[in-house]
């Protein structure tokens, strides 16, 4: 088939997922359907492109689940395969995994002589097979590998040259495995600086060492370094989620395919990288290569094409492998200077077969892509149970693909080359086998003894060391050049004066290879060495220029710092890569002890002030803290500015210096409240990380805020609460606040308006109850229908009064875009309470809007009031300001205010004065579903605990009796009862939640159940369970299950449910009636409004939960299962914690991470939240997810219908690209 055709199957595929039928889709399924191929019938099944051709290389029963790949100095590939994986044997087992050599002798492209190298092993990954070389202590010629096998990173070696592993040497070790084991170490690459560069997959917690002592601390996904003989192990890179697969270009960039991020990412030493939780250093994350993902979050193994054999247009190309689509993707390399940027092109591999699972890629020395295939019906850990029993064990592939029309490469053995032939081999067209001869070489220069005492010295093959530097002078080849500069770098006899004369050679590949391979070498003097660096940061060459930043970063001097500075001020707009090494290089200057103290030894303007002080925040010390605090002394900053200054110097400065620095900030922002707010917010998250709590002088400043909030908002305004029209679709809120010009003249004053986001939205905004008047006026613009059309009245303002909800009074818009007054009179409903209503059911394009505004009743105005008091009330509870309880209880019993505000005011009072149930109650006052009567008395409850403190109403205490600080034991109050009997189910969920927080509210929950007022089943929820477990109470327990036995088992109802729904689902697909069928756009809407809070797709949203690019390949069943199941299959880096505190307390959240003192957590909203580790007494991992498990009742079914569309159209786009 030619491309033509297969682009046009491709559309036709994507027309099919997007139907009925995609149920069906084999490639939407996590476990594949379909039955397993033959390895002769899957290569069938394999397009590429026209002029390619697709060969086999191996299968089973000759291999097994291939990892990684790798080639040695003759040519023969290496693999890591596995039967254990995804289960690692028992540590005192062997594993039943092995190393395998594989050769191909005839040319045929199949190996036909497969042999094991190594068994016994424990899911292999990493591999790097190194040159032979002579042992001078036994005489032996030493072969082998370098293997990761849990937990230890090996030397494998081969003593007796018959190709079996007879001694085994840890190098490295024990790494993290325990979490996971589909990332592990992998991808060993080493470098032309003669270091082995390695990927640290997803979930796991290492901390190794080298013989050196020098500790290496990773979590999750992250790069490292390190030496071949054990001697020194090194961080790289931070974050990302699942690195898995890495490759260099002949710049020495290095590439990394990453399982959940993006695909590709460029590695900058020492950058930092997106990942779950993981903040970045100050400097902000590297910006990404890519936006698009190629339709999936499962990407493995990634070349940078240099081979030489594929046609011209093909060099620099990224392939990825893609194990979701079941293809090979590639894309185009576009240079933005440094930076080059991924941009997706046709794929490579397109399988008919959904068992095809490429997971590590390389190009070999004779210029073929070759493929690991990982042969499987099921590819993921945590989209399928990882005990599901259709993981296939035994089956693997490894193919190669080949353009037919030029010859592949013979790669010589280079074991038996001559000297001038590696030489040569150093300008080979083929990449991999300039990096063998390079290796092979470097093995040849340099060799190490050790003496009897251990005293290490080292023998220079001086005729090697002459070619290098002839090279250098003749070669006309920049590559050739390159690398011999590296080998003449790794010889000890490369001086000064050949550093200095290869940073000017004419080819920026060797200058760049020059500033890499120096970064480790330059001092802080200011020698000829630093002077040829410096020069570069002029390079003509943007990789040159980074390079030469990076280097100098590492020598911390007063003249290189004013290069970097200087260098900094310089960097084109599009070259994002620059700049971040550039400022790294600042600040890594800068983070030198006595950096900061000596730039204010002399004067510094306001400018060189300001941008000293951004790299300070980038660094913790009490130094850098220090000089951000005199620059604040000196010159005023932004608000956007300001806060992450202050917020440094109170985290990291001196105590004495930090309180200081409290009273100037106070002083100079003493007429700005809002500032004075942002300020305190700022510093007690600050203190907070010290461990530290507010001193009096803080608590003095809370206090005078929370005044002058207060006070600042006397009247304040009600709140407007949107709803869906009746009989009208459900639609986004359609009101914004905005000014409008009157009709005498006033144009500031705010009016809700719903013409702002579009005329087709509908809604109805519903007013707070309050006291009616004997007059109310108001002033109203908008329209009902086209000017001279018929009048059609859909959109009104409505007074209706609170308690039987009667229509009182009705007014129409006036049908002009300047507002007019309109004045009701209300004597005869005057001292009631009413609410007004602003209907906007007009779903025309055009002449279908409403405002309304200037309320002759204040508080029906909106205004900052609101915002004042929560603000004042947050003041209260964090600072713990006592002294305004009373303010707060006399506000928190009145009748007008905002509801929101009443719940934060019964929220600070609760902190100064806690109660376990009502704890749970008060959110419910903002609750406007809730009956006013309800919510009133909750408030008052609050403010009076002899309201309500018992069980029955008949043993409530007299207003005479004492107040008490709590509800008592077995005891649960009426109010506790009214409420539970007056809401759905979604808000006990959240009330049991709030209850199971600790033993006396889980009491009361207990008791509630045990009466019949809420249903046992709440006690099976997952988030409630969760917590009433974490209370370890045998009593507890007992009665649990003597409530619960009874129940339907869970998991059989919410599979009824997942049925239902899918069977709703079919059905609606294929109505007859488009206007019934799911809707994409809504479906975006809710995920914008519901999901995108912690999700991502297409780089919009928020990567707290796992990223869902490509979730349509899962199919509908999965999907369906993810959204009204989120704890049946949950990955294990998104699993809630509970905590338990010292004082009993339970909560829950998602740990982000720990700041300071502080334990950083995420809700299920997710919204962050701190808890001071100090209080913490136990944490307990949960098999639970953050996602709410109640999603079929926050939506309706057709909310629930459009979301899963939308969530199934996220999938592999297979139309052509460019």
């Amino acid at each position: 088939m030619n491309r033509l055709l297969a682009c046009l199957s491709a559309i036709a595929l994507t027309v099919l997922l997007l139907s009925p039928l995609a149920a069906q889709d084999p490639f939407a399924a996590g476990v594949r359907p379909t039955d397993p191929l033959s390895p002769a019938d899957e290569q069938k099944a394999l397009q590429v492109p026209d002029g390619f051709e697709l060969q086999f290389v191996a299968a089973e029963p000759d291999i097994f689940k291939p990892m990684n790949m790798a080639f040695d100095e003759r040519g023969r590939m290496w693999i890591t395969d596995s039967l254990e994986y995804p289960w690692a044997a028992p540590l005192d087992k062997p594993g039943r995994d092995s190393v395998k050599i594989l050769h191909d002798t005839d040319g045929d492209g199949k190996a036909d002589v497969i042999k094991t190298f190594a068994n016994g092993l424990n899911i292999p990954i990493g591999i790097y097979p190194y040159p032979s070389r002579k042992d001078e202590a036994t005489g032996k010629t030493i072969q082998g590998a370098i293997v990761w096998s849990i937990p230890f990173i090996w030397d494998l070696r081969d003593t007796d040259g018959d190709d079996v592993c007879d001694e085994r040497i840890k190098l490295y070790g024990p790494f993290g495995y325990e979490r996971d084991t589909h990332g592990m170490c992998n991808a060993f690459r080493r470098g032309f600086d003669g270091w082995i560069y390695s990927c640290h997959g997803f979930n796991n917690i290492s901390k190794v060492a080298g013989k050196d002592g020098h500790v290496v601390e990773m979590s999750s996904g992250n790069t490292f370094r390190f030496r071949m003989d054990g001697s020194r192990i090194e961080h790289f890179t931070h974050g990302q989620v699942n690195p898995f697969g890495m490759c260099f270009d002949p710049l020495f960039n290095i590439f990394t395919a990453d399982c959940h991020t993006k695909p590709i990412t460029q590695l900058l030493r020492g950058g930092y990288y997106q990942s779950f939780g993981k903040p970045h250093d100050g400097l902000g994350y590297v910006p990404e290569i890519m936006s698009h993902t190629h339709g999936t979050t499962a990407n493995c193994g990634i070349v940078a094409y240099y081979g030489g054999h594929f046609p011209k247009e093909w060099e620099g190309m990224f392939f990825t492998g893609n194990v979701m689509t079941s293809r090979v993707n590639v894309d185009a390399p576009e240079y933005h200077g440094s930076t080059i940027l991924a941009k997706e092109r046709n794929d490579f591999v397109i399988s008919k077969d959904p068992w095809f699972r490429p997971v590590d890629l390389q190009c070999g020395p004779d210029g073929a892509l070759y493929i690991a295939d990982f042969y499987n019906k099921i590819i993921g850990h945590y989209e399928v149970d990882i005990r599901h029993p259709g993981r296939d064990r035994h089956r693997g592939r490894i193919w190669k693909v080949i353009h037919k029309a030029t010859p592949p490469f013979k790669m010589p053995d280079l074991r038996t080359a001559k000297k001038a032939e590696l030489i040569d081999l150093l300008g080979h067209a083929n990449f991999k086998v300039r990096s063998l001869a390079f290796e092979r070489l470097s093995n040849l220069t340099t060799k190490k003894h050790i003496d009897p005492s251990g005293t290490p010295s080292f023998a220079v093959d001086e005729e090697l060391v002459a070619m290098f530097r002839n090279v250098l002078a003749s070669s006309k080849n920049p590559l050739a050049r390159s690398l011999a500069y590296a080998l003449l770098d790794q010889s000890t006899e490369c001086d000064e004066n050949d550093v200095v004369a290869a940073a000017k050679d004419s080819a920026p590949e060797v200058r760049a290879m020059v500033m890499k391979l120096n970064a480790e070498l330059i001092d802080n003097m200011d020698d000829p060495l630093d002077a040829a660096i410096r020069d570069r940061l002029n390079d003509d060459n943007p990789f040159v220029r980074r390079a030469a930043a990076d280097a100098l970063g590492k020598a911390s001097s007063p003249i290189n710092l004013a290069a970097l500075l200087t260098a900094n001020e310089n960097i084109p707009a599009d070259d994002s890569h620059l700049r971040q090494v550039i400022r790294m290089a600042v600040r890594d200057c800068l983070a030198a002890p006595g950096q900061f103290e000596a730039q204010g030894m002399s004067p510094l303007d306001e400018g060189l002030s300001r941008q000293l002080t951004d790299f300070a925040l980038a660094i913790k010390t009490a130094e850098a803290a220090s000089f951000v605090i005199q620059h604040l002394q000196k010159y005023d900053e932004p608000a956007e500015k300001l806060l992450p200054m202050v917020q440094h110097a109170a985290r990291y400065a001196d105590t004495n210096v930090a309180s200081q620095f409290v009273g100037i900030v106070r002083r100079r922002f003493a007429d700005d409240v809002q500032q004075q707010l942002a300020l305190l917010s700022t510093l007690r998250i600050a203190l907070q990380q010290r461990g530290e709590s507010p001193n009096a002088s803080l608590r003095d400043w809370a206090t005078d805020v929370s005044r002058q909030l207060l006070d600042s908002s006397r009247g304040a305004s009600l709140s407007w609460a949107n709803e869906v029209v009746p009989g009208k679709p459900k639609s986004d809120d359609p009101w914004v606040l905005r000014a409008r010009v009157s009709q005498d003249g006033d144009k500031g004053s705010l009016f809700l308006d719903s013409l702002v986001k579009g005329e087709q939205l509908t809604g109805l905004s519903r007013s707070e109850p309050f006291e009616l008047p004997a007059k109310l006026s108001f002033w109203c613009a908008g329209h009902n229908g086209m000017p001279g059309a018929p009048f059609n009245p859909k959109n009104y303002i409505r007074l209706r009064e609170a308690s039987t909800h009667a229509l009182l009074r009705e007014a129409l818009p006036p049908r002009n875009d300047t507002a007019q007054r309109i004045e009701w009179s209300l004597a005869e409903f005057a001292g009631k309470r009413g609410y007004v209503e602003l209907i906007d059911a007009d779903e025309a394009s055009g002449y279908a809007w409403l405002a309304v505004g200037r309320f002759s009743v204040e508080a029906l105005n909106p205004s900052r009031g609101v915002d004042h008091q929560i603000s004042a009330a947050n003041l209260v509870a964090d600072f713990k300001i006592s002294d305004l309880k009373s303010q707060l209880s006399d506000r928190l019993t009145s009748r007008d205010i905002d509801s929101r505000v009443k719940e934060a005011f019964a929220r600070a009072v609760l902190a100064l004065q806690p109660d376990s149930i009502l704890s749970a109650l008060a959110p419910l006052i903002a609750e406007v579903s809730l009956q006013e009567a309800l919510r009133d008395r909750i408030a008052a409850t609050v403010v009076d605990r002899r309201l309500g403190t018992l069980a029955r109403p008949d043993l409530e205490p007299t207003s005479n009796a004492k107040p008490t600080e709590g509800t008592g034991k077995n005891a649960h109050p009426p109010l506790l009862i009214a409420v539970v009997g007056a809401i759905p189910e979604r808000l006990q969920l959240r009330l049991a939640e709030s209850l199971a927080s600790d033993a006396t509210g889980a009491e009361a929950l207990l008791q509630l159940a045990k009466d019949g007022h809420v249903s046992p089943r709440l006690l099976t929820r997952p988030t409630v369970k969760q917590r009433l477990d974490a209370l370890k109470s045998e009593t507890f327990s007992k009665q649990i299950t003597e409530l619960t036995s009874q129940l339907p088992d869970d998991d059989v109802v919410l599979q009824k449910l997942i049925e239902q729904r899918r069977g709703v689902f079919l059905a609606a697909q294929s109505d007859a009636d488009v206007a019934k069928r799911p809707s994409l756009e809504a479906g975006a809407a809710l995920f914008t409004k519901h999901c995108a809070a912690c999700h991502q797709v297409a780089g919009k949203g928020t990567v707290l939960g796992p990223q869902l690019d490509g979730i349509g390949q899962r199919g509908l069943e999965r999907v369906l299962e993810d959204v009204l199941d989120p704890n049946r299959n949950v990955d294990v880096n998104f699993r809630t914690t509970t905590v338990i505190t010292k004082d009993g307390k339970i909560f829950s959240g998602l740990i982000r991470r720990e700041e300071g003192a502080t334990l950083v957590l995420a809700d299920n909203k997710g919204k962050e939240f701190t808890a001071p580790l100090a209080d913490i007494d136990e944490r307990v991992k949960s098999n639970l997810s953050l996602m709410p498990a109640n999603v079929a009742e926050i939506l309706n079914e057709r909310e629930f219908l459009d979301l899963v569309s939308y969530l199934l159209s996220q999938r592999q786009k297979a139309e052509p690209k460019q």
